[in-house]
């Protein structure tokens, strides 16, 4: 069972994707703007939220979830917007609603600088430390992906909350996130719809050196961390609808 939540009408929708260990909560700054202007549609993937479980988690199955989503609620056209493995869950998901994605927007989860491994001997000691002490190495994890000027209250909220997540899910979709990292052209290659990112700028130091495909296009935001929407709602907010309008996507109907 995928939970979702449904705001708005009309058969054009805006389709929000949450991060790894999160849930669709972490859109709620974005959902009350949104839902004047749009359709909005959130959900929790399997493992997460008030979704049901499963025994394995990887990032093509989530896609499969965000289309069963698409379909259940018969939508037409679809901006799908990622957060962090959430990016790649929207680029998987294209790929399997190929007719009815206008776009796909990821929040700092390319181009970001992040030292993915490459391989099991670089994944191993990553996932040893979240194995050992899960709620711990989550903690750390997380409270290191916030801008310095971020609110407190914020941070112990998302580091509290996201450390509680079931190991289980978190180990089993972080291997698959890693692993997926290791060829991402491939599911780039095959999203035609356009491509565009917000990012944090400059988080892992110096802004990473870019090779955008035709497709695709950046937007930074400064002063954040890895929790964009969170951490700078309206100016967030403010480049989304940017680059909704930019593709001329439908508002939703009264």
């Amino acid at each position: 069972m995928i939970h979702y939540t449904d705001s708005g009408s009309g058969d054009a929708a805006i389709v929000l994707i949450h991060g790894w260990s999160c849930d669709e909560r972490y859109w709620r700054k974005q959902i009350p703007e949104l839902a004047n202007q749009y359709r909005v549609v959130t959900l929790d993937l399997a493992g997460h939220g008030q979704s049901g479980l499963r025994d394995d988690y990887p990032i093509t199955a989530f896609a499969q979830d965000v289309a069963a989503v698409v379909e259940r609620l018969q939508l037409k056209q679809v901006a799908l917007v990622g957060h962090s493995m959430g990016g790649p869950v929207a680029l998987e998901s294209a790929r399997l609603l190929p007719h009815r994605v206008a776009g796909v927007v990821a929040v700092d989860s390319f181009h970001t600088g992040f030292p993915w491994p490459q391989d099991e001997a670089g994944m191993t000691p990553f996932l040893t430390q979240f194995d050992k002490d899960f709620h711990g190495a989550a903690q750390k994890m997380v409270r290191d992906m916030f801008g310095i000027g971020a609110d407190p209250e914020l941070i112990e909220w998302v580091v509290g909350d996201m450390s509680q997540a079931p190991k289980t899910v978190g180990m089993s979709a972080m291997r698959h996130l890693f692993q997926w990292h290791r060829d991402p052209a491939t599911a780039f290659d095959a999203v035609a719809a356009p491509i565009a990112h917000i990012n944090a700028k400059g988080r892992f130091g110096q802004t990473p050196p870019l090779s955008l495909r035709n497709n695709e296009e950046i937007f930074w935001i400064e002063g954040v961390g890895h929790f964009v929407p969170m951490e700078a709602p309206q100016r967030f907010s403010e480049t989304l609808e940017m680059i909704l309008q930019g593709w001329k996507f439908p508002r939703r109907v009264n």
